[in-house]
């Protein structure tokens, strides 16, 4: 990792510690390092923010590694380490322009079966010192990386574009997201639940009633009191024998004793009540003149017929 500001969260800390304890280095170089990961190494990094730039020189502790003359960043805003983990162990130092003192800008952490490379000076990686005979000073630095496999990040960069919404502000806080969680789920609910007690009531439709006996016991009150008998029989009559051919499927054109065995037949009843029944109906049909009585008995028979 490599930019002038490097922010690890708790997440980002605990996947890096778990990638060095294997046995793996994590290479850090930036002026400002801040987050879960400075207290879980035990590290802080300081510095004096100048209005004007300072002039920077950076050397190595080990021997074989150390310069006979300095390496010199020109225009470079200083940062260095002001407390260390006790089990570091320091690699390069920095002196300022107005500072004989010296400050150390690059140390070792070991964690697990791996370490931590921290530098505080990330310009000795930029292009542009890499370009103007600094590159000797890099290349002893990415010496202490020991590693057959590199991964260059390219995603914790300044400059970088993302999305600023309040979402992602809210998402990024654990004790936000959780909250934003609990106010959806609540939302979610009273929509659920409300939503069903404040539904209109939906109305009872009746179904449509059967007023054929309605009407039929109309037309036949209508008929009785006007003492139409002779017109109620033959109603009567007609609607027997048109229920006879569309339930039991036989001709009614002639009422002879074979129509009356076919109709105690299929009609389950005796021959004896089916023939009485037939025997009025043809006598009855017969007359011209009706009484109240020849109605009653006709109706009582039909009925008892109950086809």
């Amino acid at each position: 990792f490599i930019n002038d500001i490097l922010t690890f969260d708790d997440q980002q800390s605990k996947q890096l510690m778990d990638f060095a304890a294997k046995g793996n280095t994590v290479f850090i170089a930036a002026n400002s390092i801040s987050g879960a990961l400075n207290a879980n190494l035990d590290f802080t990094v300081t510095g004096k923010r100048n209005l004007l730039k300072q002039k920077v020189s950076v050397n190595f502790f080990n021997p074989r590694l150390k310069t006979t003359t300095a390496v010199v960043f020109h225009e470079h805003y200083p940062t260095h380490f002001d407390q260390i983990n006790p089990n570091a162990t320091a690699l390069s130092f920095l002196t300022l322009d107005d500072d004989e003192e010296p400050k150390i800008n690059f140390i070792s952490i070991p964690h697990g079966e791996g370490k931590f490379l921290i530098h505080t000076t990330p310009e000795a990686f930029s292009n542009f010192n890499l370009l103007h005979e600094n590159q000797e000073y890099a290349a002893a630095a990415m010496s202490y990386v020991n590693a057959e496999k590199i991964y260059w990040d390219e995603y914790i960069k300044s400059g970088r574009r993302f999305i600023s919404s309040p979402l992602r502000f809210i998402l990024g806080n654990q004790a936000l997201t959780w909250s934003y969680y609990l106010v959806m789920s609540g939302l979610f609910l009273f929509v659920l639940f409300q939503g069903k007690r404040q539904q209109r009531p939906i109305p009872i439709i009746e179904p449509q009633k059967n007023s054929s006996v309605e009407f039929t016991k109309t037309v036949g009150s209508l008929y009785f009191q006007h003492r139409d008998f002779s017109n109620a029989i033959m109603k009567k009559i007609t609607f027997f024998l048109e229920r006879v051919r569309s339930q039991l499927l036989i001709d009614t054109y002639e009422l002879s004793d074979e129509f009356i065995h076919k109709l105690a037949t299929k009609s389950g009843k005796n021959l004896s009540s089916t023939k009485e029944l037939i025997s009025l109906i043809v006598y009855l049909r017969d007359k011209s003149i009706h009484t109240e009585e020849e109605l009653i008995k006709l109706n009582k028979k039909i009925e008892d017929f109950n086809l």
